[in-house]
């Protein structure tokens, strides 16, 4: 009973995180596509994208910082300490988020790990398939 709420409360915060992401999304482009829409010259685009970016900063901060849950928990549960330069943010109201160099290091020590949990349960296994084999074919005979 309690492992189907269990699942079922997962499922809701997942949803409602979907929800939020695509909602921020949307804010996000509309922003940018309102102010470049009467922007003519080149230092009209300058200007609108200089507005733009100052109005959706904290939605992109939000949007990065849901986005990237998932890896920075992944990484906690491996133990992989991620480096402070490899942050964006240490600015008060922004929540901190990796930079694109420190989401592609994140990504790599967790596949690094990955690979050495692998190749350690491989020389666990093998031999003992190796053992299992030997002692098929010695009852065989």
């Amino acid at each position: 009973m309690f492992s189907q709420w269990f699942w079922a409360e997962r499922r809701k915060k997942r949803r409602l995180k979907r929800a939020r992401i695509t909602q921020l999304e949307n804010s996000i482009a509309e922003v940018w596509k309102r102010e470049l829409r009467n922007a003519k010259t080149p230092e009209d685009q300058d200007v609108a994208y200089q507005v733009a970016d100052a109005q959706t900063r904290y939605d992109q901060n939000e949007l990065d910082s849901l986005r990237q849950e998932k890896l920075r928990g992944d990484a906690m549960k491996m133990g992989v300490v991620i480096p402070r330069e490899y942050y964006e943010n240490d600015e008060w109201p922004m929540k901190r988020t990796l930079s694109y160099e420190g989401e592609a290091w994140t990504r790599r020590e967790l596949r690094k790990m990955w690979i050495a949990d692998i190749k350690a349960l491989t020389e666990i296994i093998v031999p003992i398939l190796a053992l299992l084999v030997a002692l098929v074919s010695v009852l065989r005979k």
